[in-house]
This record gives C-alpha cells, structure tokens and sequence, in this order.
C-alpha cells in the first residue's frame, strides 16, 4: 500500500519539473522560427544583426535608437546558425 507521504514525495519529484518543463515548451514555441515572419521589433532587430554581419557599422551604417547589445546577440546567433533564426531560438533558450 502506498503511503500519503511517498504520494505527495512521487507528485512533487514529477508534478514540479513537469510543469516547468511544459512552461519552457509553451514559450519557445511561441519564438519557434518556422511558426511564423518575425514582427516589427524582432524583424528590425534581425535585420540590424544581419547588416553587421555583412560587415556594416552600428549607429553609422544601420541605425536605431536602442541598445547595441541586442543586435549583437542576434548576430552572434545567426552567426552560430549560418543566418538561419535557429541560432537566435538557442539563445533565448539558453537565456529562459
């Protein structure tokens, strides 16, 4: 027979670590690269980091009032993904 206390040990060691593990799902999926054509601030963001991969400058060649660390983290992630967003999709999962 089951004890109350190794149900509630089985539902907190699976329940917690279930749950979290749907909430990551849930969000990555709404930043998933196939699901759809970024929006306007994501979009602009994307194409910053792709004119500085082609070797443009920031804040003279492209230009936006936000800051430089964004752009630069989407360059680094289309640079480890070849230009594709899926590189960009691994850091927000690294980040989340």
């Amino acid at each position: 027979m089951i004890s109350k206390r190794s149900l509630l040990t089985f539902v907190k060691q699976l329940f917690i670590p279930l749950t979290l593990g749907l909430a990551v799902l849930y969000v990555l999926a709404q930043a998933n690269p196939l699901a759809g054509l970024p929006g306007l601030d994501s979009g602009n963001y994307l194409y910053v980091a792709r004119q500085l991969l082609k070797g443009k400058l920031l804040y003279v060649d492209v230009w936006n009032h936000k800051t430089f660390a964004g752009y630069y983290l989407d360059a680094f992630g289309l640079l480890l993904s070849n230009g594709n967003r899926w590189g960009i999709w691994l850091i927000e999962f690294v980040f989340l």
